[in-house]
């Protein structure tokens, strides 16, 4: 090899060499860039979602929406909302209506709203007997006091709400014709109670719901003193096993498609009893289904489990036609309905359908009790609030 050539392998191995490095330095580099835009994009979209979530307004502004908030939840309209700002803080009084809701709920829903726009609960004091409620809410940022004192309206300024009845009439599914229609044109806010299994179960299923009216399950349930007392094929007995009773139930609900609740059918002796109404219940609760307490025995403990699972549960307060289904008998009702309307909000009245006779006194009763001042209500009512849900 001669020496001109020797300078110039050199010089290309040189090139070579630069070559290759940059080579192996571009997927490095590329690898740079790629998690600098991706922490530059991280930095934006959080930028981007903390300005979508938390609007540019001034801490006391959110603050006071908050209290806002919170009044409209308790359903206080705008002339018995009122701010004062004082040099001590900005007042809020709040006039409440005491038949919807008492001072330590709306405390409870007010402190839950505050504390979610970053206000914090300095003191909560009651004065005059406790019919006065103040809140004292800090502003950390503006350096500002909200107080807040909640009292009820003592002059009549909400409207008047009566008191709700419901009507349950009971047996459905042994006849249909003329009779059915009879108590299809009662009043549309009666609730039907069919049992199933018999005849004309599902002919009063589908007219009752295709005229919005509200249908219930009547449950065939063991009473004292059976099989001489029957309750009908099918029954739920204490002697059953836990998934007997639910495939028992769950046969009953498949031929009322529909239905919003159930109650007991008899059942003197199974709703006596705690295991049993523990499967009924939870069951029920399955379905979204409530359940009312025909209140056949004294010592029933429906109701009692119910409300210990968080089941909507209610009771009857009244047969209509126990003894006997007379003028004389609705009269007495009539007495007593009066009574419960001194000592509560809502009555459920259980009635049956056998005859004509009942379905006139049924029709009779309704317009005395709308007299009364009752509203006429399906059961499903009773269990419902627009009351808010505490934080």
């Amino acid at each position: 090899m001669d020496k001109k050539t020797r300078p110039k392998k050199a010089k290309t191995a040189k090139v070579k060499k630069k070559k290759r490095n940059k080579q192996r330095k571009s997927p490095l580099s590329l690898v740079i860039i790629v998690i600098l835009l991706a922490v530059i994009a991280v930095l934006l979209f959080r930028t981007f979602r903390q300005k979508e979530v938390t609007p540019d307004l001034p801490e006391i502004a959110r603050i006071e929406d908050a209290i806002k908030h919170a009044a409209d939840q308790l359903g206080v309209p705008d002339d018995l909302y009122r701010t004062s700002v004082r040099d001590d803080g900005i007042y809020i009084f709040i006039t409440l209506d005491r038949e919807r809701v008492d001072l330590v709920f709306a405390n409870m829903i007010i402190t839950g709203q505050v504390e979610m726009a970053g206000g914090e609960i300095v003191s909560g004091t009651e004065t005059s007997g406790g019919s006065v409620h103040t809140l004292r809410i800090r502003d950390k940022e503006a350096e500002k006091d909200f107080i807040v004192r909640l009292t009820f309206d003592r002059q009549s300024r909400y409207p008047e709400k009566g008191p709700r009845l419901a009507i349950i009439v009971d047996d459905f599914g042994e006849f249909a014709g003329s009779l059915l229609d009879g108590y299809l044109e009662t009043d549309p806010n009666v609730t039907f109670a069919i049992l199933p299994g018999l005849r004309h179960t599902r002919t009063v299923l589908d007219r009752a719901l295709s005229m919005g009216r509200e249908v219930i399950l009547h449950i065939p349930m063991e009473p004292v003193g059976y099989p001489r007392n029957n309750p009908g094929d099918n029954p739920i007995l204490v002697e059953q096993s836990e998934r007997e009773i639910n495939r028992i139930l769950e046969g009953h609900l498949r031929q009322l498609p529909g239905v919003l609740g159930a109650n007991n059918h008899m059942g003197s002796l199974a709703t006596a009893d705690e295991r049993v109404m523990t499967v009924v219940l939870g069951l029920l609760a399955k379905h979204g289904l409530y359940f009312v307490d025909s209140r056949t025995t004294p010592h029933t403990i429906a109701v009692e489990v119910g409300q210990r699972m968080h089941v909507p549960v209610t009771q009857r307060d009244l047969f209509l036609d126990d003894p006997d289904s007379s003028e004389a008998t609705m009269r007495e009702r009539l007495a007593q309905l009066r009574n419960l309307k001194e000592q509560k909000d809502q009555v459920v009245v259980i009635t049956h359908c056998f005859d004509r006779q009942r379905l006139n006194i049924l029709n009779k009763f309704i317009i005395e009790a709308q007299k009364m001042g009752f509203e006429i209500v399906p059961v499903s009512q009773l269990f419902i609030t627009d009351l808010p849900e505490i934080l």
